[in-house]
C-alpha cells in the first residue's frame, strides 16, 4: 500500500467509523509498512498529516506505543552500542523526557480531569527534547561526532542494516509521539487552530524521510561488495526454514534492497534474463535445498503489468519447491513440453545497484565455499516468453 492511498483509506476509515475500528485501522496500516524504516516513516507521516487535521493524535500515538513494544530489539541494547558517547547521553535524556510526557499525556487522554490537564501542561518544554531528536533523526551531527547513524557502519563502511532499522524505528515513534503531545499542549495554551509544532514536525519528518533514503543509498553500494559473504554467514548462523524466513532475514539486514527468493528441491540451475539488471546470489545449498537469492533497489517494485523494464526468471519445473516475493508480483508462466516454469515480472525503471559483479568480494573467510555472484544473465526463449506474455 503505498502513501497516496494509506492516506484516501485511512481518511474515509476516520471520518465514517468508530474509533476503535479506526485505531485497528491504524494498527494494520503501521504494520504492514513496518517492514522498512522509509515506508514505515512515508507512512506515519501520511497519518500524522491526516491525524494532524482530524484531531486524532490520540490514536497515533497510542498505536505508536504499541509498536515500539513489538520491535524486535529493544531501544536500551541498540544504545549500549554507542558505549559512553554523547549520543547515548544526549538520547538517553531526551528519550526519558517524552517517556514522562507520554504518561501525562495517556492519562489525560483516559480521564480528562482539569488535574491531568494541569500535570500534562508542565510538559509545556518537551520540543526542548522532541526538536533535537529530529534534527538527529534527520543527519545533524552532535558538535564535530559522526551522523547518529554512521556509528553502525563498519570501518569498510558497510552499514548494520538491522540495528539502523530497529534504532531508527524506535527513535521516530519518540519523535512522533514527543510531536503529538507538544501539539496537544500547544492547542490548551494557545488555541486549537494554532499549529506551529504540529507544521514544525511536518516539516522534519520530511527531513527525516529524505535523509534516510540517502542514508540508505550511501549503504547499498558497499553491502553489495559483501554481500556474497554476508549470506554465507547468514546460512551458516541461522539456517533459513523457508524461502519466506530467509526473504525476511535479509530484508532486515539489507532494508535497501528487494528480493526475489526461489527454493528448489535439488540442484539446479536458475537464470534470469531480460532488459531489467538484477543481483543473482545463486545455488546455495543448504539442509537438502537449493536456495537462489536476486537483489534489487528496494525503491523498485517488480509487478505483472507490462512496463519499460522486463525480467524473466527460468526455474527447473521439476525442482522449484517455492518462492517468495515480498511485495513484487510475477506472472507465472509454465508451456507443455518444456522442463522450465518461467516468472516474469516489469519494472517502471532500470536497476543500478550491485550489478558490477567484478568489486565483489568472493572469497569469504569462514563461512565456507564461494559461490559467483551473477549480474544478469540471458536466458533460452526469453524474448519469446516476453512476447507470449505481451
Amino acid at each position: 500500500m503505498n502513501m497516496r492511498s494509506t492516506s484516501f483509506v485511512l481518511l474515509i476509515f476516520i471520518l465514517c467509523t468508530p474509533s476503535v475500528h479506526t485505531k485497528g485501522l491504524l494498527s494494520s496500516v503501521i504494520l504492514e509498512a513496518a517492514n522498512s524504516a522509509v515506508s514505515l516513516f512515508t507512512t506515519i507521516s501520511d497519518l500524522f498529516q491526516i491525524s494532524t487535521e482530524k484531531n486524532e493524535l490520540q490514536l497515533l500515538a497510542e498505536t505508536l506505543s504499541e509498536l515500539k513494544h513489538n520491535l524486535k530489539i529493544g531501544l536500551n541494547s541498540l544504545l549500549i552500542r554507542l558505549e559512553k558517547s554523547i549520543y547515548q547521553n544526549a538520547l538517553t535524556r531526551y528519550i526519558d523526557k517524552i517517556n514522562s510526557c507520554k504518561k501525562d499525556y495517556f492519562n489525560y487522554v483516559a480521564n480528562p480531569s482539569d488535574a491531568a490537564k494541569r500535570n500534562l501542561v508542565k510538559c509545556s518544554d518537551i520540543m526542548e527534547s522532541v526538536r533535537p531528536l529530529g534534527n538527529l533523526l534527520s543527519g545533524q551531527r552532535i558538535f564535530d561526532s559522526h551522523p547518529l547513524f554512521d556509528l553502525y557502519k563498519d570501518g569498510e563502511g558497510v552499514c548494520n542494516g538491522s540495528a539502523i532499522e530497529s534504532i531508527s524505528k524506535n527513535l521516530f515513534a519518540d519523535y512522533v509521539i514527543g510531536c503529538t503531545v507538544a501539539s496537544t499542549i500547544e492547542a490548551f495554551e494557545n488555541g486549537v487552530n494554532t499549529t506551529l509544532y504540529g507544521n514544525e514536525c511536518k516539516d522534519t519528518i520530511s527531513k527525516v524521510i529524505t535523509y534516510m533514503r540517502r542514508l540508505y543509498s550511501d549503504c547499498a553500494l558497499p553491502s553489495c561488495k559483501t554481500f556474497h559473504c554476508s549470506v554465507q554467514s547468514l546460512f551458516g548462523e541461522i539456517p533459513p526454514t523457508s524461502s519466506q524466513d530467509l526473504y525476511s532475514k535479509l530484508s532486515e539486514m539489507y532494508p535497501w534492497l528487494n528480493f526475489l527468493v526461489f527454493k528448489l528441491s535439488k540442484r539446479g540451475k536458475v537464470t534470469a534474463g531480460g532488459n531489467f539488471s538484477i543481483g543473482h546470489y545463486d545455488s546455495h545449498w543448504i539442509n537438502g535445498y537449493q536456495y537462489d537469492i536476486f537483489f534489487f533497489d528496494a525503491y523498485i517494485q517488480i509487478i505483472k503489468e507490462s512496463l519499460n523494464y522486463s525480467i524473466a526468471i527460468e526455474v527447473p519445473e521439476e525442482l522449484y519447491d517455492g518462492h517468495y516475493f515480498g511485495n513484487s508480483t510475477m506472472t507465472k508462466i509454465y508451456f507443455n513440453g518444456l522442463t522450465l516454469t518461467t516468472f516474469v515480472g516489469y519494472a517502471s525503471e532500470n536497476n543500478a545497484l550491485c550489478n558490477d559483479t567484478s568489486e565483489y568480494i568472493r572469497e569469504c573467510h569462514g563461512t565456507g565455499t564461494s559461490n559467483t555472484l551473477y549480474g544478469k544473465v540471458h536466458i533460452i526463449l526469453i524474448f519469446v516468453v516476453l512476447m507470449y506474455v505481451l
